[in-house]
């Protein structure tokens, strides 16, 4: 339901993978043939890309729900509907505890994209008004157009519930100096996004057009910005780790270890509907993020070996050289 909300700030094109196993095909049949009726933009500017797990294929069921007109305004509720009707409680405690692969979505969704550059906010990441048509203009700077591993950041903001995303960066502001946004995942896990310096951006920008306002130049460990980057080099996301915890954060490694320059864009930024909190994970989600831990140290290991850097390197576990100074006398 979230892409008709995406429609209305991000005018180009923009590819969405779905996850659909059993019945949610049904579901997410009905909610893509609701947006397509009460938005040309997502007729005209999105493709679907469907996956499911083998053991649970899609399921088209004979289901009639009479929608109003109030359900265009709506689409987030009528997908709970949906929801609530058609799903069995045995299978909504099935996909509670079912992975969801994020990293396998992320790439099917980039390879039917046939853009030069990649951009790949989660789908609740809502763009500032004409991000779109001003990064088209930014990315055909003779600077930009050279640089083969140049990643651009655009910094991702919580905004609280009960407020509308702001539009420009000045309103942004004033949203933090109310403390009605912050940086995302600051209470929930800080390191996600830390590296970024962001409290280093928060100053009014210079102009309306998007530049590059300053260099990240230490990757960090599970670091996770969100960034424009060419498509042709970038690796993939590790399809190895599914559910939730060192998905994202796999990529921005290899992309580190191979070599990518970091740079934060001073005017554009994504908004997130409210303020998140470590509290709120369940027991199935902490599982998760425990076995994709596991997982992440021998994926350090790999990729020590791959690029040819020992595994004394910080980015894979190892641990900076400290000097401890002399005192004289």
């Amino acid at each position: 339901f979230w892409v008709s909300e995406q429609v209305e700030t991000w005018s180009g094109t923009a590819s969405v993978s779905v996850f659909v196993p059993d019945v949610d095909f049904t579901i997410a049949l009905l909610v893509i043939k609701r947006m397509r009726e009460c938005n040309p933009l997502v007729k005209r500017n999105v493709n679907f890309h469907f996956l499911y797990p083998i053991d649970m294929p899609p399921i088209l069921t004979e289901f009639e729900f009479k929608a109003s007109k109030r359900d265009c305004m709506d689409i987030e509720n009528y997908n709970i509907e949906l929801v609530y009707q058609i799903r069995t409680q045995d299978l909504s405690l099935t996909l509670y505890k079912l992975k969801y692969p994020q990293n396998i979505l992320r790439n099917i969704a980039r390879d039917e994209c046939s853009s030069k550059y990649t951009f790949t906010p989660d789908i609740d990441m809502i763009a500032t008004p004409k991000l779109h048509e001003n990064l088209v203009k930014f990315l055909e700077n003779e600077s930009v157009e050279n640089c083969d591993k140049c990643a651009y950041i655009v910094p991702t903001y919580e905004i609280a519930l009960k407020e509308k995303n702001p539009l420009d960066k000045l309103n942004l502001l004033k949203y933090i100096k109310r403390r009605k946004a912050r940086v995302f995942h600051v209470r929930a896990f800080n390191l996600n996004q830390a590296n970024s310096r962001l409290s280093t951006w928060e100053v009014p920008p210079n102009s309306t057009d998007i530049n590059v306002m300053y260099n990240i130049n230490e990757y960090v460990q599970l670091w996770e910005p969100i960034y424009i980057t060419k498509t042709l080099q970038l690796p993939k996301f590790d399809e190895r780790f599914i559910g939730y915890g060192y998905t994202r954060n796999t990529q921005v490694l290899e992309m580190s270890v191979a070599g990518y320059t970091w740079l934060v864009l001073d005017t554009p930024f994504l908004s997130h509907r409210g303020f998140q909190s470590s509290k709120g994970r369940s027991r199935v989600r902490r599982k998760q993020i425990w076995e994709n831990l596991k997982k992440f140290k021998g994926f350090r290991k790999e990729l020590s070996k791959k690029y040819g850097i020992g595994s004394s390197d910080p980015r894979f576990g190892g641990k900076k050289d400290k000097k401890k100074s002399k005192k004289k006398g």
